[in-house]
C-alpha cells in the first residue's frame, strides 16, 4: 500500500482561516440586526414619548370636561331651585 504524501497543515492557521470565514459570513447579518434593533428601539421610545404627550392631553381634556359637566349640573340645580321657588310663590 502506497501512502500519498500530505503536506503538513498548520492547524492554527486553518482554524484562524475558518474562523475569519465564519465571522465574515455572519458579521454583515449581525450588523444589520443591530441597526434594525437600534431603529426599533428608537421608534419604541418615540412612541412612548408620544403616548405620554397624548395621555397628558387626555387628562387635561378629561379634567376640563368634568369641570364643565359639574358646572352645568350646578347651574341646572340652581335654576331648578329658582324655578321651583318662583312656582311656589305663584
Amino acid at each position: 500500500m502506497a501512502q500519498k504524501m500530505q503536506l503538513p497543515v498548520d492547524t492554527d492557521i486553518l482554524r484562524i482561516r475558518i474562523q475569519k470565514d465564519l465571522e465574515a459570513k455572519f458579521r454583515f447579518e449581525l450588523e444589520n440586526r443591530a441597526a434594525e434593533l437600534e431603529r426599533t428601539t428608537d421608534a419604541f421610545y418615540e412612541s412612548r414619548r408620544q403616548l405620554e404627550i397624548v395621555k397628558t392631553a387626555f387628562e387635561g381634556n378629561k379634567y376640563e370636561h368634568e369641570k364643565f359637566v359639574s358646572d352645568v349640573r350646578e347651574r341646572h340645580k340652581t335654576e331648578l331651585l329658582e324655578l321651583s321657588e318662583e312656582n311656589h310663590s305663584l
